[in-house]
């Protein structure tokens, strides 16, 4: 029997206070929501949720109805927090608008969005959807730069729809009382069909792209770290070494050669920096994560072609 942490519906309500009723299970469900007024007059919907870990699983049904939001009413919510949100049709019409990306949704379809932007919706046709949400922060790790962009309607029948629908659905037949899954890792599996369901052409971001961008930022927040190995970047992205290796083909630089051109970009900043005048330039090399003067030296003129106290005087000249 699956786990069903709320469930509510407008036949335990008068029908003069249906909606209102409605409007306040989407605002504690969904977040914050502006509704519009009903299209007929007995309005019929109906909720249930669940959690998993740092999933929230939510199946619905309702007439047809609208709102929206603006990404500023996040602050409205009890508990404020980013969220991702899948949204699978199963039956019924929505149309749906998040920023400038619109769908209008047919069952199979599939919608991802989130609460950070404005974002209006209008239920067609009766309705029946299946909901997943997790953290953005998730997605944010994976796509940096282009997670805001990715393309949101996934149709029917498109490359990796099968496989998120099926992903979705499962959740809904999944006991957590009778589960002893990692939650954090449905979130990554998640994330990653999400990114693989994209197709590539050459301003989308490809699985693999999304997956060295994640890499790169968690590399950028141990630069000063004089420990920091392959071995440890590895570990801590839970992938293999060989993977990693592989991540990095094909971008121009090796794993350590990235790491080698991010500290000498965080030195050159400080050398240039009034601020850093009093440190010395192997106290800013060992900042930085080199933790050899000789082996700091040589590789900073490699590649400025100029020693550190030359770089510094020619700033401190400019």
């Amino acid at each position: 029997m699956d786990q069903v942490d709320h469930a509510w519906t407008t036949r335990d309500h008068d029908p003069r206070g249906r909606y209102d009723s409605w409007v306040d299970q989407l605002n504690t469900t969904f977040g914050y929501w502006q509704p519009t007024p009903p299209c007929g007059g007995d309005f019929q919907a109906s909720v249930s949720a669940k959690s998993l870990g740092n999933l929230k699983v939510i199946s619905c049904e309702c007439d047809p109805c609208g709102g929206e939001r603006r990404g500023a009413d996040i602050v409205r919510e009890s508990e404020p927090q980013e969220r991702l949100i899948i949204q699978l049709v199963e039956a019924g019409r929505e149309h749906m608008r998040l920023g400038d990306q619109e769908a209008l949704l047919r069952p199979g379809d599939i919608f991802i969005w989130d609460n950070t932007q404005n974002m209006q919706f209008t239920v067609v046709e009766r309705l029946s959807k299946v909901s997943v949400a997790l953290p953005l922060n998730r997605l944010k790790d994976w796509l940096p730069q282009t997670w805001r962009n990715l393309p949101r309607w996934i149709k029917s029948g498109e490359p990796g729809s099968d496989l998120l629908a099926g992903y979705v659905r499962s959740l809904v037949r999944m006991d957590d009382n009778h589960n002893s899954l990692r939650y954090d890792a449905l979130v990554d599996a998640a994330v990653a069909m999400i990114v693989a369901s994209q197709s590539e052409p050459s301003e989308q971001i490809s699985h693999r792209a999304g997956q060295l961008e994640t890499v790169k930022a968690k590399i950028r927040q141990r630069l000063q770290d004089p420990d920091l190995t392959l071995e440890s970047i590895a570990a801590a992205n839970r992938i293999s070494l060989r993977y990693l290796h592989w991540l990095f083909e094909g971008s121009g630089q090796t794993a350590w050669q990235f790491i080698s051109t991010e500290r000498l970009a965080g030195c050159k900043r400080d050398l240039s920096n009034p601020a850093f005048n009093d440190s010395s330039i192997f106290e800013i090399g060992l900042g930085w994560g080199f933790g050899n003067a000789a082996h700091f030296s040589r590789k900073f003129k490699a590649n400025a072609k100029m020693s550190p106290s030359d770089f510094r005087a020619s700033c401190a000249s400019k």
